[in-house]
């Protein structure tokens, strides 16, 4: 068995460029029984350039989380911090002490980062041999790189080598795995690297869906009408069928067929939405999910009802798809550091600003008692978002003035302590607001049970709401919010389980009554839920398999947080 091995610098967010020249083929090795694999995170390394320690400490954990929500399997490989193992500093020493500073003054990659401004530290110079001692610390035989890395590897083969020869054969020579894709040039600029400090140009894993596209549409071409293929003459259009030859799993060549006689903007928006379907899973597993139950106190309740409603509630999104590998499942009160961000927060929040939002009267209107709590469920919602500096909040529509208040939050702290938080941004689900199925003027809520479509209902009683559910005295299906509230709320809970339009929906049941769309209905959404409602059944029985799910998740989410709030403390003057 081979042992190979790869590190990867805690710098800041994942990109394209890691993507394609380090992960994805980190993930692919993992299926090879032949390899023992070691990914490190060579934090060392990234002591070379400027940082904060805090900066540092969340770029590590990050990365972390990047590596594992992009695939890397601790079953799989061994995954761990460069600095926790001391031998590698301790051999970079001695390999310091046979390899010649000739070597490392021929170094393109030093040359190149003190061009851009890097300060020559002794560090920077030497950290090829740290990187011979990364690969050779574990006998290293193959090593994923790039072909901007092959002089690096080359180095690590020569201390080797000279190593064997003075003292005996110890080390391997080893030698590349070397990723086919060429450097991925930035966007903006594609006679530069693609890379985090040129941040226009470089495709974060992590940027929303809305700027991938954005970034895409505005990378640079040329003055030629259409696709082609020639990285010297035509460097930013070549750069662009590279990446979609890449994530497609095609030759650069199939591309410009594929692409013959297409313009720049039609195979940009091709690129983009190809991007955006690659990087979906990755962003989905990096998510957190979480359980208000602070929320939850500004309604009546039993203390006993509220364990249970948390339960049951932990049962149902875990039924539903919610994945613990792929996302972190926590509860709020157990990350103790929402409600005293909170706290902070209120201290900076205005009552007029709270006093506008519409939810909270809405609430009151139906006879929930007005208690500071309910009043101020804005602002907790603000630091259960910016705790984890949340940059993406899906949310329907009836929450994008709760969303507006943390982007003011945000806005307010950073303009008066120093920028922290990021203006978080809503991925705002296409549906417009289910109503209730007995009156659609009211939106679907718990409150109003009768109108109320439970997803444990059982079946007999989901067909029995829906065929009961609000229609008008027209005779056919038709969609017109204002006019006919009803049936278009029926409609477009059937175009959403469908995953159809609301018109294809008006269509299909052209001269259809409402009777027979409505029995239509509830088969689509009996047949919907029916497989959540199995899961949900053996879920609700292993009570320790769900606590220990909660339990992993809020392990997870507690450093971040309180990484945040140690920064939030020291900014605002507490000790």
């Amino acid at each position: 068995m081979k042992t190979v091995l790869s590190g990867i610098q805690p710098s800041g967010t994942l990109h394209l460029g890691n993507y394609l020249g380090f992960l994805r083929q980190a993930v692919a090795l993992q299926d090879n029984s032949n390899y023992r694999r070691f990914y490190t995170i060579v934090d060392l390394h990234s002591l070379t350039g400027r940082y904060t320690p805090k900066e540092k400490t969340k770029e590590i954990y990050e990365l972390a989380v990047d590596l594992l929500a992009g695939g890397i399997d601790p079953k799989k490989s061994t995954l761990f911090i460069q600095s926790h193992i001391q031998e590698h500093a301790n051999l970079g020493w001695i390999f310091n002490t046979i390899t010649s500073v000739g070597q490392l003054e021929r170094m393109v990659e030093y040359k190149e980062k003190i061009a851009q401004g890097q300060v020559p530290n002794v560090g920077l110079f030497d950290y090829p041999v740290l990187m011979a001692a990364d690969i050779l610390t574990y006998k290293g035989e193959l090593v994923p790189v790039g072909d901007d890395q092959l002089q690096h590897l080359e180095l690590a083969r020569d201390t080797a080598r000279v190593f064997n020869q003075r003292f005996g054969r110890t080390f391997p020579e080893p030698k590349a795995i070397l990723t086919k894709i060429p450097r991925v040039m930035s966007l903006s600029n594609a006679r530069q690297k693609m890379s985090k400090s040129l941040p226009k140009g470089c495709l974060f894993l992590t940027d929303s869906p809305k700027v991938m596209r954005e970034k895409i549409m505005r990378a640079q071409t040329d003055s030629h009408k259409e696709i082609g293929y020639n990285p010297k003459r035509r460097p930013g259009v070549s750069n662009l069928v590279m990446i979609y030859a890449e994530l497609a799993g095609l030759t650069i060549s199939e591309v410009v067929k594929m692409f013959k006689g297409v313009g720049y903007a039609e195979f940009k928006k091709e690129l983009a939405e190809l991007t955006i379907k690659t990087f979906a899973p990755f962003q989905e597993r990096r998510g957190f999910y979480f359980i208000v139950d602070l929320h939850s106190l500004t309604g009546r309740y039993t203390p006993k009802e509220k364990r249970e409603d948390i339960y049951e509630l932990t049962v149902d999104l875990l039924a539903g798809g919610i994945d613990p590998k792929k996302s972190t499942l926590f509860i709020q009160s157990h990350i103790q550091e929402h409600a005293n961000l909170a706290w902070i927060f209120n201290t900076i929040t205005s009552m007029g600003q709270l006093a506008l939002m519409v939810e909270y009267k809405e609430k009151v209107m139906q006879g929930l008692v007005p208690t500071v709590g309910l009043f101020d469920y804005p602002v907790l919602q603000a630091a259960d978002i910016l705790i984890y500096k949340g940059e993406l909040v899906p949310v329907g529509e009836d929450q994008l003035q709760h969303l507006e208040l943390a982007r003011d939050t945000a806005r307010a702290f950073n303009r008066r302590f120093g920028k922290t938080f990021p203006e978080p941004k809503a991925i705002l689900t296409k549906t417009p607001r289910v109503m209730s199925l007995n009156n659609a003027s009211q939106k679907m809520s718990k409150s109003l049970p009768k109108g109320c479509l439970f997803l444990t209902d059982s079946l007999k009683v989901m067909r029995e709401k829906i065929m009961s559910a609000q229609t008008d005295s027209h005779k056919e299906i038709g969609y017109d919010l204002k006019r006919r509230p009803g049936v278009s709320n029926l409609v477009m809970i059937y175009a959403e389980l469908a995953g159809l339009t609301t018109s294809e929906v008006v269509r299909m049941f052209k001269g259809v009554g409402y009777a027979e769309f409505k029995k239509e209905l509830a088969e689509l959404t009996i047949k919907t839920f029916a497989p959540f409602q199995e899961r949900r059944a053996k879920l609700i029985k292993n009570r320790s398999t769900v606590m220990k799910i909660l339990e992993q998740g809020a392990k997870t989410a507690r450093p971040i947080a309180e990484a945040t709030m140690e920064e939030v403390r020291k900014k605002v003057g507490l000790i």
